[in-house]
């Protein structure tokens, strides 16, 4: 018997070994299985807690006696034993599904929202090399800066420090965290530009910068987030145009610029888009983004766009005269066009593709659902 059927042999007979021990005693796969926390992380955990001021007392379960892999917020990698995960936000993920995290419903997410952790150390006492995604979202933290000692965890993969009440630049301090599949950076007081340094993500997945305070331009250079899935820029003073470039990021799904002062034709927006966007793109929002124009037949090629939001109070003719021309795709009727006077719109029986249709002006606003037209 060569060397190569010898290996398959002796392979083939441990794992019959290891089924027959499973059969007998199930207990045995989970023995096998089971991971606990590596020391000098727990009592790394521990040093950091002393650092913070947890008023709710959230973190009880972190005591020095336990396994910190089960602990309140942290997930531990299951082979290794690594602290993988540092989940420290304010709102316990599933309650967030319950709220529509719109500009208007802010006020009701702060009156809910009640802080884990009042503060938050300034300097670093421990370093997790193995975390890999760190959140701690919605706590409203005292300080007014991100502390430093967050920008060395270089190989995170996701960052949530959204609503935390954090303000001036975004920091330079981020730059290095080039691994980053997902930022957020929501609900802050963030009141620079967006710096070009982070359109080089190339990584980046999922981009939110809603409800800040961003001023400046989208750079041509958006072009480089060829990852991209999710952008977010909703409310926030970017002014200027869309460019064009952003329609080589072939793998965006949702374009979210709503509430901002963009100077520009909606038109002139489809047509950027046109290129590998426009075959993917399920969400498109500029809601009171200050455009001017009205939708044209570049829209019919948005064929998996599912929500549209849109103003149209810019319209040249009076909004009482005005003709909103658009085009939905369908799966029976492919280009199927909606033409006519705003104050003759009622609801037809075909059906599209769109979840809902917001049209909106400083008189008159119209929710379109799944079936639309003109009488």
């Amino acid at each position: 018997m060569d060397g190569s059927l010898r290996f398959r042999a002796v392979t083939l007979t441990l794992f019959l070994v290891f089924l027959t021990l499973a059969a007998i005693d199930p207990k045995f796969c989970y023995a096998i299985s089971e991971v606990h926390c590596i020391q000098s992380e727990q009592q790394a955990l521990l040093r950091f807690k002393t650092d913070l001021s947890d008023p709710l007392n959230r973190l009880a379960s972190w005591a020095g006696d336990g396994d910190c892999c089960q602990w309140e917020g942290v997930v531990c990698n299951n082979v290794t034993g690594h602290v993988q995960e540092l989940n420290l936000r304010s709102f316990p993920p599933p309650l967030l599904e319950y709220f529509s995290i719109e500009a208007q419903y802010e006020a009701a997410i702060q009156s809910y929202a009640q802080s884990i952790l009042g503060s938050i150390p300034p300097t670093p006492n421990s370093n997790f090399s193995s975390v890999a995604t760190l959140d701690l979202s919605f706590n409203s933290f005292e300080n007014s800066l991100i502390p430093s000692w967050v920008f060395g965890y270089q190989n995170l993969v996701a960052l949530n420090l959204s609503a935390n009440g954090f303000q001036g630049p975004i920091p330079v301090g981020l730059q290095n965290m080039t691994s980053l599949k997902h930022l957020d950076l929501s609900f802050n007081n963030f009141n620079s530009s967006i710096p070009n340094w982070l359109y080089s993500f190339s990584h980046l997945e999922f981009l939110n910068l809603r409800k800040n305070l961003l001023q400046g331009t989208i750079s041509s250079s958006i072009r480089n987030l060829t990852s991209a899935i999710s952008i977010d820029f909703i409310s926030n003073q970017l002014d200027g145009k869309v460019p064009r470039s952003l329609g080589n990021v072939c793998n965006l799904r949702e374009l979210r610029l709503s509430d901002n002062k963009l100077s520009q034709e909606v038109s002139e927006i489809l047509e950027g888009l046109l290129r590998c966007v426009s075959y993917g793109l399920e969400v498109l929002e500029m809601y009171d983004a200050q455009l001017s124009g009205h939708l044209t037949e570049e829209l019919g090629q948005f064929q998996n766009l599912t929500k549209l939001s849109l103003e149209v109070h810019l319209l040249a003719a009076a909004i009482a005269s005005a003709v909103v021309a658009f085009l939905i795709p369908g799966p029976s009727l492919p280009i199927a066009a909606i033409v006519c006077r705003l104050e003759s719109l009622i609801i037809i029986p075909f059906l599209v593709t769109f979840s809902f249709v917001n049209i909106a002006t400083s008189k008159f606003s119209l929710m379109l659902p799944l079936h639309g037209g003109c009488q």
